[in-house]
């Protein structure tokens, strides 16, 4: 296992740290490409002829590429090993010995039954970080339950219901792939940086949990605090217009004329009043006492939304950007997923980067350090680094050899 997560690079701020990441799918997983992408050393662990089922995910590029598994396992080492092996199991207790952070996302009951649970593994490494990810969380009655980004993130949390409009046949399903996953992979890897720090304090191990529905319940929390004012506005899905019944005219979203919409969010509203009346052409609304005062507008929302519906309706989104770029209050266009391929924005804080000459496109996470973007690097070839990974933590080339021949190692 090498020091540094960036060979031949500069190294990140967590260089030196070293990760044995037992996670698939992608949770665990985009957790570690975080702290790769920090610069940590993470190890893969695979088995030989599988390897993470990530792998097979049905998001190939024409090159035959995997985004997704790229996307989230970027930046490691990859040791495929068979963990049912005696001879495989001890070669990666062996590299907890000699790591800083153990990362699962696999269910309690199998790492307790193959020794790699934390009480078995802090034998082994005393003051390791153990990082354990699951669907539903660590207690209580569905402690150690699989989930899923769609079960636990979307619908378990009620994000779902709130994206669903009455009489849908099904219910709205997630906007991204793995969009639960990397959310509660990148908090997962600041608690993880957070543990590290509390270890270089105190020299003790720490347990960090993490879960799915934990991350949602977070992301929900407006929501809940809703239902707790008010209980029977949260018993039945909002319907479709649900916003409007509740907006005030200016945090709210406008149709264009080209079917996109300009969304305003003009906080405190009465400074930016005036701002936003000169911008659309309508300088008569601004002492309008129907509307001149916040009080006002909301009194006489559904007049006020109506003219401004008319306004926006008339002209496209570009122009709407041009004409509001002099508006002192906060805007936006709603953009499509591949509008930020374009968006000039995105470029500029390189958010999103091609590498290897162009055959891969990914998104990098959303942190920098004195200023510095961390190199993005392609995911491994399963068992690319098997060798050099175990020759770190001591194995000669012959038993090397002996691993590969019974079958154990890739």
């Amino acid at each position: 296992m090498t020091e540094s997560g960036e060979p031949g690079g500069t190294a990140g701020v967590l260089a030196g740290v070293r990760v044995v990441e037992l996670a698939m799918w992608a949770m665990g997983p985009s957790a570690g490409a975080v702290l790769a992408d920090w610069g940590a050393a993470v190890v893969k662990i695979e088995h030989p002829e599988t390897g993470d089922p990530m792998r097979g995910l049905n998001t190939f590029l024409p090159n035959g590429r995997n985004y997704m598994f790229e996307q989230v396992s970027r930046g490691k080492q990859s040791l495929a090993i068979d963990l049912r092996s005696p001879d495989g199991l001890e070669a990666v207790q062996r590299l907890i010995t000699a790591c800083d952070v153990v990362l699962t996302t696999m269910r309690p009951a199998s790492l307790e039954a193959m020794g790699l649970d934390e009480k078995s593994v802090r034998k082994l490494n005393p003051s390791v970080v153990f990082a354990s990810g699951t669907g539903y969380g660590s207690v209580g009655p569905e402690a150690g339950r699989g989930g899923f980004d769609l079960s636990s993130f979307w619908s378990r949390s009620g994000i779902s219901a709130t994206q669903t409009p009455p009489g849908q046949a099904f219910a709205n399903p997630m906007p991204s792939r793995a969009f639960g996953d990397v959310l509660t992979g990148i908090s997962a890897a600041g608690a993880i940086a957070a543990a590290l720090y509390s270890r270089q304090r105190t020299g003790e191990g720490v347990k960090v949990e993490f879960s799915l529905f934990g991350t949602a319940v977070w992301a929900m929390s407006g929501a809940i605090l809703d239902a707790v004012r008010d209980p029977s506005a949260a018993e039945q899905p909002p319907p479709a217009e649900a916003s409007r019944a509740t907006a005030s005219p200016v945090t709210t979203s406008y149709r264009t004329s080209d079917d996109r919409y300009v969304v305003l969010v003009l906080l405190p509203a009465d400074p930016h009043w005036p701002s936003l009346c000169e911008a659309v052409g309508r300088p008569d609304m601004i002492t309008d006492p129907r509307y001149a005062t916040n009080a006002e507008r909301v009194r006489h929302k559904e007049e006020c939304i109506a003219e401004l519906e008319a306004v926006f309706a008339r002209r496209t989104a570009a122009e709407w950007s041009e004409r509001l770029s002099a508006m002192t209050g906060v805007w936006d266009i709603v953009q499509r997923p591949a509008d930020l391929l374009r968006d000039a924005q995105v470029a500029a804080e390189g958010f999103v980067e091609s590498l290897d000459d162009g055959e891969m496109t990914l998104v990098r996470s959303p942190v920098t350090f004195d200023e510095r973007r961390p190199p993005l690097r392609r995911a491994p070839q399963i068992g690319e680094h098997s060798d050099e990974v175990l020759a770190s933590v001591g194995y000669t080339d012959e038993e090397i050899l002996d691993l590969r021949i019974s079958g154990a190692l890739l």
